[in-house]
């Protein structure tokens, strides 16, 4: 009976030890392939937060370059003349100066070869020419010239002539340079 015992006692030692190296054996590869599986998505983890960060950064300076874009479009706008707005901006500078313009013209001029030549608008860096009188006091028609020189448009004050009537008004004439963007035309 010893015997048996010992035997069984030594078989089941036996069939333990073959279990354990035979589960190490096929459990052992497959946690080393999912260790390294997961050091490779704990890398790519680490890759992919830093591609997202970078996303984020570039949306924020998009963001703020979007807004610098709009104020842009205000300073030099895109449709040419842009003579509605123009009009209602100088109209609106006139009126904070108590002063009154009585005529306002727009020519197309860009500049070819250093010199200034009649164009279309769609020439890339467009300017405008507005011709405008204002009629006003001496200080209205002094704050008026300095609002135009301070406005979010980019105008250049090109000539102006200054006339002192026989009352208190006054009247200016004015050659205003203004910019379009220039649209150059897609080929196909």
């Amino acid at each position: 009976m010893k015997d048996k015992a010992s035997t069984s006692t030594t078989l089941a030692v036996v069939l333990t030890v073959f279990a354990v190296l035979l589960s190490w054996y096929i459990i052992a590869p497959g946690y080393r392939i999912a260790r390294n599986e997961k050091t490779e998505l704990e890398d790519e983890i680490v890759v992919l937060q830093e591609k997202l960060n970078w996303l984020e950064n570039a949306e924020a300076a998009l963001s703020s370059g979007e807004a610098t874009f709009n104020k842009m479009l205000v300073s030099v706008p895109t449709d040419g003349r842009d003579e509605p707005n123009a009009i209602a901006e100088l109209e609106a500078i006139g009126l904070k100066h108590n002063l009154t313009i009585p005529t306002i013209s727009f020519a197309d001029v860009s500049v070819v070869g250093g010199e200034f030549d009649e164009a279309e608008v769609s020439i890339p860096g467009s300017k405008v020419s507005i011709s405008l009188v204002v009629d006003g006091s001496f200080d209205d028609v002094s704050g008026f010239i300095a609002s135009v020189e301070n406005s979010v448009k980019f105008m250049n004050i090109r000539s102006l002539t200054f006339a002192i009537g026989e009352t208190t008004e006054s009247s200016l004439s004015l050659e205003i340079e203004a910019y379009a963007q220039g649209l150059l035309e897609e080929e196909f």
